[in-house]
């Protein structure tokens, strides 16, 4: 039979509607001609007039939105006759619904029908506006302070240009005026106490005007749950912008709580600003709230604070250490950089140290002249942690004064004392073959004396590196003339015995490491001189083989009796 097509058959008939809930009925509607793009047939058409900018639309024949339907339907809304705002899906069992937002203040026009030729019927139809969230751009950001926060995107439409982190369906707040390298942390994580019903994404950015092309940082799906978290650092003083909303274009919106926190800066957070310590000395740390300020080229230390080492002085040795060996700890993968100065740290650094002794790390140094001396403290980029707490182990070790021969000190003999050559840094060249060494002087030797040094056990001597020993008559002629040498004949220990000739005499001693194996170390040395009962001319020799160098000497002289004692000392090379 005949039926008669209803007046709303095409867009251009459109009947006027309100937000509300109204029957339907597509049973009389012939298709569309043309159809739209929305692929809605069998069709009617309604519009709400003057829908304000920004506002969100929402129709649907879903039982659980309001609405029903007795057959496949499909809904679609348009801004015009010719353009479509947005297609619709589908609800369980028979429905469909669509949501739009608008940029402009506009008419909405509705087109409900079914999914094919084959599907008309009766229902509901449930109509919402609501209108955008206050907060819905950059410039109408809602200001905050750190706290917690109730938030509600399901109103929002998507920033337009969208913005550096590319948010979907967003809300806007504003926390003012945060000083520079604060670092802003704003979370939805569960674990953060915080909560989400939706997946998430975030941005910051310091300024609305840059937002499309510079972010601060972007976060999306960083929680186990739908929640995420993002964390950056001001780099200067000023507004921070925070922009939240949903990580897919379909499934955008929802509500949760979010957690706010602004950490200022750690006071020495630049080289500049660095902490005095009071050397030696043992400092807890915290880079918790640390951002990276100067990636140096060599150092490479990240979320870093700074400290500054007044007056070390020359030739010092400076150990800095996270290590619990040196009584250090660490929560994290700890790196350091020394510098000379603040002008320098783009440049160069005297020295770097990364991860050594499991999460620590332990730099050491020797200083060139007296000066202050920065050091960079914080983690690394190749490992994570790499923020936390600790304690960082500061020593700062004068060189002995008895570095070279001219500052010898004098001993008084026969003697057994201990010695320690591990912050030499002075490595002074002389003719035996001994490296890193300390000086001694035997003031007054009587003639025809008997000279004993010995760092072997059986003379009651000690040592832990291997050990060379230079005996010189003067400190000028040292780097060319040497009176005996001896090196590692006792394990690690070195032994040697010099006779003197008819005259008294000073007699310079040289304790080091053995320069095959440049070592330093530690030990206990045994010095004696005894009378000797010769009374002709005596010639002493000694040889030294050190590898491919031997280095003799020879000395005569005249004494009551006739000997020739001869002592030679071959190592190994």
């Amino acid at each position: 039979p005949w039926c008669r097509a209803p007046p709303n058959r095409n867009c251009s008939a459109s009947i006027a509607v309100t937000p509300g809930t109204g029957p339907v009925d597509t049973t009389n509607c012939p298709p569309t001609m043309p159809n739209t793009n929305c692929n809605v047939v069998l069709d009617l058409w309604y519009v709400l007039r003057a829908v304000p900018a920004y506002a969100t639309v929402t129709v649907s024949m879903c039982s659980s939105q309001g609405g029903w339907s007795s057959f496949q339907s499909a809904v679609a809304l348009y801004t015009s006759c010719t353009n479509s705002l947005q297609c619709g899906s589908t609800c369980s069992p028979l429905g469909s619904s669509v949501t739009g937002s608008l940029t402009t203040t506009s008419d909405v026009y509705i087109q409900v029908g079914g999914q094919s030729n084959s599907y008309s019927g009766s229902g509901e139809m449930a109509i919402s506006v609501s209108p955008a969230p206050t907060n819905r751009n950059c410039s109408l950001a809602t200001e905050i302070v750190a706290g917690s926060y109730s938030f509600n995107t399901g109103n929002a439409s998507t920033t337009t240009p969208n913005s550096d982190c590319t948010v979907y369906r967003d809300i806007w707040f504003v926390l003012p005026a945060v000083p520079a390298r604060a670092t802003v942390t704003v979370t939805t994580c569960s674990a953060d106490g915080a909560s989400s019903n939706f997946q998430m994404a975030m941005g910051l950015y310091q300024s609305c005007a840059t937002m499309s092309q510079t972010s601060m940082a972007c976060s999306s799906g960083a929680c186990s749950s739908y929640g995420t978290r993002i964390s950056a650092a001001t780099q200067q003083d000023g507004d921070v912008y925070i922009q939240i909303g949903g990580n897919q274009q379909g499934y955008a919106t929802g509500s949760g709580i979010m957690v706010v926190t602004v950490t200022e800066a750690p006071s020495n957070w630049n080289c500049t600003l660095a902490t005095p310590l009071a050397w030696p000395g043992l400092f807890p740390f915290s880079t918790l709230s640390a951002s990276t300020t100067t990636k140096n080229a060599a150092c490479a230390v990240n979320s870093d604070i700074w400290f500054l080492l007044p007056a070390v002085p020359a030739r010092a040795t400076v150990v800095l250490s996270t290590c619990q060996d040196d009584g250090g700890s660490t929560t994290f993968y700890t790196s350091f950089g020394l510098y000379q100065n603040c002008s320098m740290v783009p440049l160069s650094g005297l020295e770097c140290a990364t991860p050594a002794c499991s999460y620590g790390s332990r730099l050491q140094f020797v200083a060139t002249s007296t000066a202050d001396l920065y050091f960079q403290l914080g983690g690394t980029a190749f490992y994570s942690p790499s923020k936390g707490t600790g304690v960082v182990s500061v020593t700062v070790t004068p060189e002995p004064d008895n570095y070279d021969c001219p500052h010898a000190a004098a001993v008084a003999y026969p003697a057994t004392f201990d010695f320690n050559t591990t912050t030499v840094s002075t490595n002074v060249a002389a003719d035996c073959s001994v490296a890193w060494s300390i000086w001694f002087v035997l003031k007054d030797v009587p003639p025809f004396s008997s000279i004993l040094v010995s760092t072997c056990s059986q003379d009651g001597g000690d040592c832990n590196f291997y050990v060379g020993l230079g005996l010189y008559s003067s400190c000028s002629t040292a780097t060319q003339t040497s009176l005996q040498c001896a090196a590692n004949n006792c394990g690690y220990g070195a032994r040697m015995t010099y006779t003197t000739g008819g005259n008294q005499t000073d007699v310079y001693l040289q304790i080091g490491g053995y320069s095959l194996y440049s070592r330093r170390g530690s030990g206990t040395v045994v010095i004696s001189v005894a009378a000797t009962t010769a009374t002709t001319a005596v010639r002493t020799t000694s040889a030294i083989t050190t590898g491919p160098r031997t280095t003799a000497s020879a000395i005569t002289t005249s004494v009551p009796t006739t000997a020739s004692a001869t002592t030679a000392i071959t190592t190994a090379p």
